[in-house]
């Protein structure tokens, strides 16, 4: 469970199905006496070669058998760079069509094969209309004018693309596509709306790992909502040089507000966030404020260099247990950064504040 909960994406789903499959393609990219590939993929990154067709007069067909609903992935060509030209399809029973032409894949016939072009083509859309809008906004801030407006046009496109997931998810709640869709975007969802997701998807996928460990987890931020108690964990944090084990529950008895950060070395969007932190622990640790940094990171010399080159000077916490009372799995940590704001009495105040809105909650908080 190290590093972010399921980081294993690109797995490959299985859902009862048929057997026979046939996948007919056309293509006026792809010169004849050429392969195409039919692949599958590795936690998400390594491509492996399951079968290989020849193009003739502009196409080309696989055809097996199969009882599930698998994703794979076709291989067009590889660029000078070493960059695979590829596209998903969902390898199921009956007729598959790929159309690739000029640039652009077109996928179809059966019926998870055509919620995903659909579902492609709704995304498309979306793209070009936040293209419209920002360069609407570009001309408006280059004429000195307001982009208010537009600001607010981004924020209903970000909203319709959440939409679209949902439905998506909800749509394909008896097969591999929704099962997918779920796992790579429920960090985007409150705990609320993943479990109604997992509800949709109990039938098909309730034995699974995935489901297991997102039903768990979404347990876990139930427990961790405003007004709720904190949960202690013990862990080591480094000071002075010294590993020393160390009560989570201290830190929170000792302050006024104490702030649980999870972090690592490698996290970009965490090491963003980190003038802020260091601007509000300079104002406010007079005045009763704690910051209790908790690393995932794998390594420790990289986790103890990033501490140093970010000029990180409150508690240092290290999470390398992998265990049910580690701070990970207690805080059902989804994604990083990612923080928790404790009062002096143990109870949750906020959560996951960031930028500008960190330092708005301390202002108004140490004012009172």
């Amino acid at each position: 469970m190290k590093k972010l909960l399921f980081a294993i994406l690109g797995i490959v789903l299985l859902t009862a199905c048929g057997n026979k499959y046939k996948i007919n393609g056309k293509t006026d990219v792809v010169p004849d006496g050429a392969n195409v590939y039919l692949c599958t993929l590795e936690q998400g990154v390594n491509i492996n070669i399951v079968d290989s067709a020849l193009v003739d007069k502009g196409k080309f067909s696989f055809s097996g058998e199969t009882d599930s609903c698998e994703v794979r992935l076709l291989l067009f060509a590889i660029d000078d760079d070493g960059t695979p030209f590829t596209c998903t399809i969902y390898l199921e029973p009956g007729t598959i069509d790929v159309l690739y032409n000029d640039g652009e894949v077109k996928v179809g016939g059966t019926k998870v094969n055509r919620n995903l072009q659909n579902f492609y083509d709704e995304l498309d859309a979306l793209a070009d209309k936040g293209d419209e809008i920002q360069a609407k906004m570009e001309k408006a801030d280059a004429e000195g004018q307001s982009i208010d407006s537009y600001i607010e046009e981004m924020g209903d496109l970000q909203k319709q693309y959440y939409d679209i997931v949902a439905a998506t998810i909800y749509d394909n709640a008896d097969n591999a596509f929704g099962m997918e869709q779920l796992l790579d975007n429920y960090t985007n969802f409150d705990f609320d709306e993943v479990d109604g997701f997992l509800n949709a998807l109990e039938p098909k996928f309730g034995h699974t790992y995935y489901v297991r460990e997102l039903r768990r987890m979404v347990n876990v931020q139930r427990k961790l909502a405003i007004g709720n108690e904190f949960r202690n964990f013990k862990a080591e944090a480094f000071a002075d040089g010294k590993m020393q084990a160390v009560q989570f529950s201290d830190y929170v008895n000792a302050n006024k507000l104490t702030m649980l950060d999870f972090w690592a070395s490698w996290c970009n969007p965490c090491k963003d966030e980190l003038p802020y932190l260091r601007d509000a622990y300079q104002k406010y640790r007079s005045q009763g404020f704690e910051i209790v940094s908790v690393s995932v990171d794998n390594d420790r010399d990289d986790w103890v260099a990033g501490i140093k080159a970010n000029g990180m000077t409150w508690p240092q916490l290290i999470d390398e247990q992998n265990s049910d009372d580690c701070p990970n799995a207690l805080y059902g940590l989804k994604t990083i950064p990612a923080s928790y704001f404790i009062d002096s009495d143990g109870k949750i105040v906020a959560s996951n504040l960031r930028g500008n809105e960190l330092i708005e909650f301390l202002e108004e908080y140490f004012s009172k």
